[in-house]
């Protein structure tokens, strides 16, 4: 898996767009989507090492050069004070089931439901 891979990854995770990442996070518009969307080669050193800055959580050794789990495990509390059960999640990821589409069928779903007043 590439750098590349690896941080789309991360972002469907977070359930968090390209652009909302970059926004939120200060880079500038396009910054790391031009990158992610393969429009340009390389991703500047500085913009992965203000990514493992801001989320602290994440393992640098996971996100370049793919050894290792994607959080550090200490910084787990920083994501939820519930445990996690990583090993759903990865199954999840790894079989390209994606949490957004999923919280999209379920809203789909509960649409047809109150349209027909079965909620």
């Amino acid at each position: 898996m590439s750098i590349r891979e690896r941080i789309l990854l991360y972002l469907d995770f977070k359930n968090q767009s390209i652009r909302s990442y970059e926004k939120i996070n200060g880079f500038g518009n396009g910054s790391i989507g031009k990158y992610l969307k393969g429009e340009q080669k390389t991703m500047g050193l500085d913009k992965l090492e203000k990514m493992l800055i801001i989320d602290s959580y994440l393992s640098a050794e996971w996100l370049l050069r793919g050894e290792g789990e994607m959080f550090i495990k200490e910084d787990l509390k920083v994501i939820s004070d519930k445990p996690i059960d990583f090993t759903l999640s990865f199954t999840l990821v790894d079989g390209k089931i994606s949490v957004r589409n999923l919280k999209r069928e379920i809203d789909n779903l509960k649409s047809i439901l109150d349209k027909h007043n079965l909620s």
